[in-house]
């Protein structure tokens, strides 16, 4: 299934901070996309998805996370599964 979300559309998650833009189920898990901007030094609570894999690209500045007890910090151009 083809599947346009314009600028804008989505399902707020935190309407300040990040919507849902898409989901689908997979053969062995799934695929969730969230779009979002954080502001310098905003913290996401320490969290897992068990029916989703997360990944996250880095448009601007860097992100800190802690994946399974280690920090790393992803710049510019960087991708976080």
């Amino acid at each position: 299934m083809t599947r346009i979300v314009r600028p804008g559309e989505g399902r707020p998650i935190d309407p300040t901070l990040i919507r849902m833009v898409g989901r689908e189920d997979l053969p062995g898990g799934g695929i969730g996309i969230i779009e979002g901007t954080l502001a310098p030094g905003h913290l996401i609570p320490p969290h897992t998805h068990s029916d989703v894999d997360e990944l996250t690209y880095v448009l601007e500045g860097e992100v800190t996370a802690e994946i399974d007890g280690e920090v790393v910090v992803a710049p510019t151009g960087s991708y976080v599964r």
